[in-house]
C-alpha cells in the first residue's frame, strides 16, 4: 500500500514537472517533493532502476557523493589559486626588497659626494673638518643602507606573518564546507538505513541547501582572501616606500646641518 502510493506520489511529480518544463524553474514545493520522494527506496514491484533514474535523476546517495565532489573540488582549486597568488605576491615583494637597496644607496652615494665636496673645501681653507662634524655625519650617511635593509626585513616579516594568520583562517574555514559536507554525507546513511522519511526529507533539504550554498561560500572566501592579498602587497610596497624616504629624510638632515654649519662660520658662501 505504502509503495503504490509512494509510486503514485512519483508519478504525480513527473506529470508536474512535465507541465512545468516551459518555465525557467519549477516550484520549490515540487523540487522539495522530489527530492523526498527520489530519495525514498523503491521497490522493484513500483519502479524499476533505469526508469526511476530516467525519471528522477540521482538518488539521494548520488546526490550526496556529487556535493562531496563539488565542495572538495571547489576547495582544492581555490586553495591551489590562493597558493599561486601568494607565490606570485612573495616574488613581488622579494624582487621590491632586492631593488630598495641599490635605490637607497644610489641616494646615500649622491649626499655622500656632496660631503666629500664640502671636506675638501674645508681642508682646502685649513680648516678642521671636526668644527662641522662632517667626519660624522659621512660615517652615519654610510651606515644607512644598513638601516634601510633592517626596514625593509622588518616590513617583510610582519606582512608575511600577517598572511600566514589569515591563510591559516582562510584554511580553517574550507575545512568547514568539507566537513559540513562530510556530516551530510554521514547523516544521509543513517537515514537510508533506518529508511525513515522524515530524516530523509531533512536531509534532502540539507543537500539542496548545501549544493547551492557551499559553492558561493568557497568562492566568496577565496575572493576575499585574494583581495587581502592585494591589499597585504601594496602594504608591503607602502613600508618599503616609507623606508627608502626616512632613509633619504635622514641623509638630507644630516648634510643639512653641515652646510648651515658652514653657512654659519662663513665657511660656506
Amino acid at each position: 500500500m505504502f509503495f503504490c502510493l509512494l509510486h503514485t506520489i512519483k508519478r504525480l511529480i513527473v506529470l508536474v514537472t512535465v507541465l512545468n518544463s516551459r518555465r525557467i524553474m519549477t516550484s520549490k514545493f515540487t523540487y522539495l517533493m522530489w527530492l523526498m520522494a527520489s530519495s525514498l527506496p523503491v521497490k522493484a514491484q513500483t519502479l524499476d532502476e533505469d526508469e526511476e533514474e530516467r525519471l528522477f535523476g540521482q538518488t539521494l546517495e548520488q546526490n550526496v557523493m556529487t556535493l562531496k565532489h563539488v565542495v572538495d573540488t571547489a576547495v582544492e582549486a581555490a586553495l591551489q589559486t590562493i597558493k599561486n597568488s601568494v607565490d606570485k605576491m612573495d616574488k613581488h615583494v622579494n624582487d621590491l626588497a632586492t631593488d630598495v637597496g641599490p635605490r637607497t644607496a644610489k641616494q646615500v652615494l649622491d649626499f655622500g659626494k656632496t660631503l666629500v665636496g664640502l671636506k675638501s673645501k674645508m681642508e682646502d681653507k685649513n680648516i678642521k673638518t671636526d668644527v662641522c662634524m662632517i667626519d660624522e655625519a659621512m660615517h652615519k650617511i654610510d651606515t644607512l643602507p644598513n638601516d634601510v635593509g633592517r626596514q625593509v626585513q622588518i616590513c617583510k616579516k610582519t606582512v608575511a606573518d600577517e598572511i600566514g594568520k589569515y591563510i591559516e583562517k582562510t584554511d580553517a574555514n574550507f575545512k568547514s564546507f568539507t566537513k559540513e559536507a562530510a556530516g551530510i554525507a554521514e547523516e544521509a546513511v543513517k537515514c537510508l538505513k533506518a529508511t525513515s522519511l522524515v530524516c530523509i526529507g531533512k536531509v534532502s533539504l540539507a543537500v539542496g541547501a548545501a549544493a547551492f550554498k557551499m559553492p558561493n561560500g568557497i568562492a566568496k572566501q577565496a575572493s576575499d582572501t585574494l583581495s587581502l592579498l592585494n591589499a597585504f602587497q601594496e602594504r608591503a610596497v607602502v613600508c618599503f616606500t616609507k623606508a627608502v624616504d626616512r632613509t633619504a629624510k635622514k641623509a638630507h638632515g644630516y648634510l643639512n646641518v653641515v652646510e648651515q654649519c658652514m653657512r654659519d662660520k662663513k665657511i660656506l658662501m
